[in-house]
């Protein structure tokens, strides 16, 4: 248990053990943006690769934010449906699903506009 807590504590001295800490240390260069969701109920985060403005790199970041948002909605209202209809299989392959559509909706977001979409927080 210690050790543990001595692991965080190191952790969190180098990187602030937060998510913000760990971008800062990967994406040093990379500009921090946040939109809220269609929904109006959630802030979602983005570090993304700075354009030759910076009025083309916040548009640039609402570009891949109305994506992400877009397509994570249509993943959402899809399990909802699927298990509300009783037409998910079951939990493992809901799950396996809902990992794949998310890296596949993140990987193409980074792709696209080079922004990683890295928090998502109630409003």
């Amino acid at each position: 248990m210690f050790r543990t807590f001595a692991l965080c504590l190191l952790g969190w001295t180098l990187t602030a053990c937060t998510t913000e800490g760990l971008i800062d240390t990967a994406f040093p260069d990379r500009e921090r943006y946040a939109f809220r969701s269609q929904d109006g109920e959630t802030i979602m985060q983005y570090a993304c690769e700075p354009k030759t403005s910076a009025t083309a790199s916040k548009a640039n970041a609402r570009r891949a934010h109305q994506y992400f948002d877009r397509e994570f909605s249509r993943l959402v209202n899809s399990v909802v449906n699927d298990v509300i209809g009783g037409t998910s299989p079951n939990a493992r392959s809901l799950n396996a699903r809902i990992d794949r559509e998310t890296e596949r909706i993140v990987e193409t977001t980074e792709a696209r506009y080079q922004c990683l979409a890295y928090s998502f927080r109630d409003t």
